[in-house]
């Protein structure tokens, strides 16, 4: 009889301990879960913003403008050189991208604009960054320097790129 009641007091005892641990198991569940759910509608709420953020990036296209200088025929090497130095010099303007600059190269083909002797491309992320472009005080100084070294106003052609 004495070995039956301690086992029955050992089974009362495990059983309340695996109540226990389970009651346990169970808040620890609930707590997951809630986390889980604020987690992802955390994780949706990212993601309408990630969408609203291209659609309106979207909105904007990049655009490229491309300018086209004639250059007086007898400017000297060294004053070509500064020429093109001041040309160079406006990639560092911050909103500019992707420049280029480059001299004629008569490939032989008529069609071909030929009287610019000096062509320069760069691109802009907007129309925005355009603007902000046209009055740096380093594109303003760079016009103002380039003006001895040119034949005539320089012609130029802007586009949007088409998505």
């Amino acid at each position: 009889m004495k070995h039956s009641i301690l086992s029955l007091l050992i089974v009362v005892c495990l059983f309340a301990s695996c109540r226990q641990a389970d009651s346990t198991l169970q808040t620890e569940l609930e707590g997951l879960q809630a986390a889980y759910q604020q987690k992802s509608t955390e994780y949706a709420n990212l993601q309408k913003e990630m969408a609203a953020l291209q659609s309106n990036s979207s909105n904007d296209a990049p655009l490229t403008h491309i300018v086209f200088f004639k250059v007086k025929p007898d400017i000297s090497e060294a004053d070509k050189t500064i020429l093109m130095n001041t040309l160079k010099g406006l990639a560092d303007i911050e909103v500019v991208k992707d420049f280029e600059v480059g001299e004629f190269e008569d490939l032989g083909d008529k069609r071909a604009l030929s009287e610019y002797n000096v062509a320069m491309q760069m691109d802009f992320l907007n129309k925005e960054d355009y603007q902000k472009y046209q009055s740096d005080k380093r594109h303003l100084e760079a016009k103002e320097a380039l003006k001895p070294f040119l034949a005539g106003p320089p012609a130029s052609y802007d586009f949007m790129e088409e998505n």
